[in-house]
């Protein structure tokens, strides 16, 4: 059996330990400090919980009645999502492909919460990043499935939209909203090979 000293160093370098003593039980941070943190927290799990709530009922009306895409296509959407009734189908569609990259965004930056305070990273400064994250995850949810929705097997028929294809696009979604930073330097990238930069036009 390992003695204490080597499993703490075998955790050490695995990135396990949070830089604290054994017995070290006292905080790092002054109240205002944890007040902060508190409120980061909450807002980051009520955008977590309020956008899986509604993309509950979506894909529960989507489950039951389907999603009609073109004004002669059967069945029609039929049903209320809070206060919307009734929904124009590709509003449906932006709607949860936000709430996707959202929830996907907002995971992310809770993650980073909580592992800058176990690190002794955290700073109050980075406030406005931890809360533009889940946002700037929504946008990107909508307008990189609209770029590459084909490229990803996650199309659409021009009639209708059931679970079988819905489920997927969500989940890809949620893979740009975990990513947004990275998603937003490789279409930075991207821009720049096929537009160029200002250097390049003088």
């Amino acid at each position: 059996m390992p003695k204490k000293e080597e499993a703490c160093d075998d955790d050490e370098k695995l990135g396990l330990l949070d830089g604290l003593e054994f017995g070290d039980s006292g905080g790092r941070f002054s109240l205002s400090e944890y007040i902060q943190i508190g409120i980061e927290a909450s807002i980051l799990i009520s955008l977590i919980f309020f956008s899986g709530l509604t993309m509950w009922q979506i894909l529960s009306c989507v489950a039951n009645v389907g999603l009609g895409l073109s004004p002669d296509a059967l069945p029609p959407l039929q049903c209320s999502i809070f206060w919307f009734d009734p929904i124009p189908a590709p509003m449906v569609l932006i709607a949860i492909f936000a709430l996707s990259g959202m929830i996907g965004a907002s995971v992310f930056s809770l993650k980073w919460l909580y592992h800058s305070i176990s690190k002794d990273m955290w700073n109050r400064d980075r406030f406005l990043w931890r809360i533009s994250v889940p946002l700037v995850g929504a946008v990107l949810g909508v307008f990189v499935s609209f770029i590459f929705a084909r490229t990803f097997g996650t199309a659409f028929s021009s009639t209708y939209v059931g679970l079988d294809t819905l489920l997927p696009a969500c989940g890809f979604c949620f893979l740009v909203g975990i990513f947004a930073d990275g998603v937003i330097a490789s279409l930075e990238n991207l821009a720049r090979r096929i537009f160029g930069t200002l250097q390049d036009f003088h």
